[in-house]
């Protein structure tokens, strides 16, 4: 854990990192796991938590403020809470449409980096807890929105949601991450 912060927080607060059941299947550096510890042991409750705290000493000022948060994730590797794991651990997932694309009709620079695996079941479990992980972090942006309509100030306030890239999760044949490709579902914003 390279966030001093973070690792005074869990010692503070008597957490501890409990990672477990670690997915790899055939990838080459991606993983996933599940977060045993309490879901208060997540970066994303510590950063949500943070985020409260900062925002209380702007409303003691009385005045407009700006703040950002930068939750990270989901990124990889993806550790997701027991909680939410449950949440998808019974979906059942189909192969992407593009899933088996074997990149024929591409330009050649989109087979420079090839697919981790051809195997629709490896990435299952992955893709659940990329899902799982995006569930973590929409809890913790429910408690911040919760906080500003306790404080009444959730009426003047202006959220914006962005991202530096979206995630390949499987799509093209099998690729991971964002790749350098520019698909666009990794690149398109809503």
């Amino acid at each position: 854990m390279r966030y001093p912060q973070f690792r005074q927080y869990l010692q503070d607060n008597g957490l501890a990192w409990q990672e477990e059941n670690k997915v790899s299947g055939h990838f080459e550096w991606h993983y996933a796991a599940e977060l045993t510890s309490p879901v208060e042991s997540t970066v994303e409750y510590y950063l949500a938590e943070r985020s409260i705290h900062y925002m209380d000493e702007f409303r003691k000022r009385d005045k407009p403020f700006f703040f950002s948060l930068n939750f990270w994730g989901p990124h990889e590797p993806y550790i997701a809470p027991t909680r939410f794991l449950e949440l998808y651990r019974d979906t059942e997932l189909e192969p992407w449409p593009n899933f088996y694309d074997d990149r024929a009709d591409k330009p050649s620079i989109h087979n420079i980096k090839k697919s981790n695996t051809k195997e629709w079941t490896d990435f299952v479990p992955y893709i659940k807890h990329y899902y799982a992980s995006m569930s973590s972090i929409d809890e913790q942006i429910g408690r911040l929105i919760a906080y500003l309509k306790q404080h009444d100030l959730y009426d003047n306030t202006i959220i914006i949601f962005s991202a530096d890239h979206g995630e390949s999760l499987g799509i093209h044949g099998g690729l991971c991450e964002k790749s350098y490709f520019m698909y666009e579902k990794t690149c398109r914003f809503r």
